[in-house]
């Protein structure tokens, strides 16, 4: 790396209270001792053994899956979000507008189907312009979804029975 070296960029992102995982990967074994500091989560020497790497990330999926985390480029930055934390989001061209559940907003530069494929399950298309999180839909009419906070987010009639079956099955816990 050039200007800076790994610890100083992990401790970077720990002032930062961001908690992304991180493994060094490096040929210095002085520097271990310091990972603690950054509570890293894992240290691995150089050569590196792919089996250590792999049991090291397995070991982070597992202890971490319930944390659906993606990465999202915004405008001015890149972040991670937690998809428990996305009520729904609409189209606007190529870019997507998130509502979060605590009321604010994300402007992400990608797609709308593209952030499809990114979130998981229960997440729905419920009009070609908007995906809903079954987890904060309190109710479903012929035209139109009710959040749990009030916020009605518009549902196409060919897609009504479709969602209201996704509904059903989630809330009944018959949801795949």
């Amino acid at each position: 790396m050039n200007k800076i070296n790994g610890m100083e960029l992990a401790k970077m992102l720990r002032n930062n209270n961001d908690m992304l995982p991180i493994i060094f990967v490096t040929g210095y074994s002085e520097y271990m001792n310091d990972g603690y500091e950054v509570e890293a989560l894992h240290y691995l020497l150089k050569p590196l053994n792919k089996d250590r790497l792999f049991s090291t990330l397995t070991r982070y999926l597992q202890r971490y899956k319930l944390n659906d985390d993606i990465v999202l480029r915004c405008k001015n930055n890149t972040i991670h979000i937690s998809q428990d934390s996305i009520m729904y989001c609409e189209a606007y061209g190529k870019s997507t507008q998130i509502y979060l559940l605590k009321g604010n907003t994300l402007d992400s530069q990608i797609s709308i189907g593209k952030l499809s494929k990114m979130l998981n399950r229960e997440f729905i298309s419920c009009h070609r312009s908007y995906l809903v999180s079954l987890r904060y839909i309190q109710s479903i009419g012929k035209t139109e979804i009710t959040l749990d906070n009030g916020i009605k987010v518009p549902l196409s009639r060919r897609m009504y029975r479709e969602v209201n079956k996704k509904f059903i099955k989630y809330y009944t816990k018959e949801y795949p």
